[in-house]
């Protein structure tokens, strides 16, 4: 019992992987400017090192996305046109007391042309194609981890529901909470154009991020058979 969150942790990356995404890994440890770019941040909730071996790599990371958005341009500036990464991994916060919070979360990024048929790959890829293909890819990522579907009258939906929201990275009108089972548990959007620019990112770039243990909360449920 005490290795299941491992085991599911591992599982929500299995799963991903089978849906086409590349796994990344960062380290735990990004700088002050790339964390303040994505979010104003309280500085009493930053965890930050004593003896920093670098400059960009003084704080632990509250959240994957600078991280992710930041991968993603380092694969543009590379020629890279198209990408469709994921990163499980831990976040960092303190508490009130001045502890150190940990969490485990998982983050997707998308670039470029990904889902696209290859007679349908000269076009520029669109910001609601792009996110269309985010949101897809995490309700088929939820199926596959089991989550149960919730009804909306007579349609079934999967079970992540998004909601429209304010995201300080995202561009106006395009950010998104993630609930599941009731509870927010994550974000999506479109990288703000503002903050793209870092990277000199000119296609849509879709990102979310997410809550592991939600995620993978029915991954080691038994299908049971129906008539």
């Amino acid at each position: 019992a005490s290795d299941q969150p491992v085991l599911a942790r591992l599982e929500v990356s299995r799963r991903l992987a089978a849906l086409g995404l590349t796994e990344i890994l960062n380290y735990s440890f990004t700088s002050d400017r790339l964390i303040r770019l994505f979010a104003p941040v309280a500085e009493s909730e930053l965890a930050r090192l004593p003896n920093p071996i670098s400059a960009e790599q003084t704080v632990l990371r509250p959240s994957l996305i600078p991280q992710m958005a930041e991968c993603l341009g380092r694969n543009r500036a590379r020629q890279r046109e198209d990408a469709a990464l994921f990163e499980a991994g831990r976040v960092f916060r303190l508490d009130p007391a001045g502890a150190v919070v940990e969490s485990d979360r998982v983050a997707i990024g998308l670039m470029g042309r990904i889902g696209r048929e290859p007679m349908a790959m000269r076009a520029p890829a669109r910001g609601e194609e792009t996110f269309a293909w985010l949101k897809g890819i995490v309700e088929q990522a939820a199926r596959a981890l089991r989550l149960p579907s919730r009804r909306f009258g007579r349609l079934t939906l999967p079970a992540p529901a998004f909601e429209a929201a304010d995201l300080p990275w995202a561009e106006p009108g395009t950010g998104a909470r993630i609930r599941i089972d009731g509870a927010w548990c994550g974000v999506a959007g479109l990288l703000a154009e503002s903050v793209a620019r870092e990277w000199r990112l000119a296609d849509p770039v879709a990102l979310a991020e997410l809550e592991t243990t939600p995620l993978a909360a029915h991954v080691f449920d038994t299908p049971v058979a129906a008539p």
